[in-house]
C-alpha cells in the first residue's frame, strides 16, 4: 500500500498529528509513505518540521529527494512531451515558458494546458505542427485556474508582494485599494505593482465599484474564496489582530457617514483584533463597545434580531 500527501507544508497541525499517529501505531506494518513538502514556504511550520524530523530519524527506511526547479531543456522536452512532438520548438517560446513557470512543472503543464485551449498554439491541418506567434502569447494575460497552483505561485511572491495580499486577505473576500495603505500612501506604487501582478496571474480581479466606498480606490475580488482563506490562514495570530485593529480604524477614519454594511464590518474587525473577547488596551476596548452596540442597533433597523443579540452580547 502507498499512501502519498502532496504540499505536506499547507498541513494544519491536527491533520499531521493524525497522519503522525496513524503510522507511528502501523510501524510495522508493510507500507510506503510518500510527502511532498516545499522547504521555506512561508506556511511552513514548526509542527510541520518536526513530522519530517521524526522520519528522518529512521535512516536506513527514510529516503529523501530534492526537486529543483526545470532547467530550460527540461522545459522544452515537458513541452514536446505534452505536444506530442518532435518539431523543434523556438528559443523564444521555450524560454516564455520557462520564466512563466519559473520552473515549476505543474505551472508548465497548466501554461501549455491554457496556451492550447485558448488557441494560443494551434495543430496545423496541412503539416502536423504546432504554431503559435510568441509576440501575441506575451500579450495575454495567462491566468492560472487551479487554486492548488495559485497558491503554490503566492508562496513565490516578494514578503511586500505577499504582506499587501496578507492584508487584503485580512480586510475580506473583497477589498477596496485605499484601504491597503495602512501605513499612508508612501508606498502606494508598490502596492498598485503587487496588485497588478497579482491580477494579470489571475489570482484577483476587479469588480465594480460599491457607490458608497468609491473614495476608498478601486475595488478587487480574490479569484476563490479557497485562495482568500488561505493566505489569511497562513497570517499569525498576533499580527492579525494587529491588522484586523489597523483595518478597523482605517475604515472609521475614511468613512465618516457609517451605513449599516460598513457598521457590521467595522465591529467585525474589531471584534476580530481581541483574545478571546477581552482586551488590556482601554482604546480599542472603547471601540468595540461602541461599534458592537451600533452594530447591534444597525441589526435591530433591518430586522436581523439574531444578529442583533450577538453584537449586544459582546457589547456586555
Amino acid at each position: 500500500i502507498v499512501f502519498m500527501f502532496d504540499d505536506l507544508q499547507w498541513a494544519d497541525e491536527k491533520s499531521l498529528d493524525l497522519i503522525d499517529q496513524f503510522f507511528s501505531h502501523n510501524n510495522s506494518q508493510r507500507f510506503h509513505l510518500v510527502v511532498s513538502h516545499r522547504l521555506g514556504a512561508t506556511t511552513e511550520s514548526g509542527r510541520h518540521m518536526a513530522f519530517i524530523d521524526k522520519f528522518r530519524k529512521l535512516k536506513r527506511r527514510f529516503s529523501e529527494i530534492d526537486l529543483g526547479p526545470l532547467d530550460r531543456e527540461s522545459v522544452r522536452a515537458t513541452a514536446c512531451n505534452m505536444l506530442s512532438t518532435t518539431q523543434q520548438l523556438s528559443g523564444d517560446f521555450v524560454d516564455f515558458m520557462a520564466i512563466r513557470s519559473r520552473g515549476n512543472p505543474m505551472h508548465l503543464v497548466e501554461i501549455v494546458r491554457t496556451l492550447i485551449a485558448r488557441d494560443l498554439v494551434f495543430l496545423r491541418a496541412r503539416n502536423s505542427e504546432w504554431e503559435y506567434d510568441i509576440e501575441e502569447i506575451k500579450r495575454q494575460p495567462l491566468h492560472v485556474r487551479s487554486i492548488d497552483l495559485v497558491l503554490t505561485m503566492i508562496e513565490e511572491y516578494s514578503d511586500f508582494d505577499r504582506n499587501v495580499l496578507e492584508v487584503a486577505a485580512t480586510i475580506g473576500l473583497t477589498f477596496q485599494f485605499e484601504v491597503l495603505l495602512l501605513e499612508g500612501r508612501t508606498k502606494s506604487v508598490q502596492v498598485m505593482k503587487a496588485l497588478q501582478r497579482a491580477a494579470y496571474e489571475g489570482i484577483i480581479s476587479r469588480i465594480s465599484d460599491d457607490s458608497e466606498l468609491k473614495h476608498l480606490g478601486k475595488s478587487y475580488i480574490f479569484s476563490h474564496n479557497k485562495v482568500r482563506t488561505n493566505i489569511y490562514g497562513n497570517v499569525g495570530a498576533e499580527r492579525r489582530r494587529i491588522l484586523h485593529a489597523q483595518i478597523a480604524r482605517k475604515f472609521e477614519e475614511s468613512l465618516p457617514n457609517l451605513n449599516h454594511k460598513s457598521t457590521f464590518s467595522i465591529a467585525h474587525h474589531y471584534n476580530e483584533s481581541l483574545i478571546d473577547g477581552k482586551t488590556e488596551d482601554e482604546s480599542l476596548a472603547r471601540k468595540c463597545l461602541n461599534f458592537n452596540r451600533l452594530a447591534a442597533e444597525s441589526a435591530t433597523k433591518v430586522g436581523s434580531f439574531q444578529a442583533a443579540e450577538q453584537y449586544f452580547e459582546i457589547a456586555a
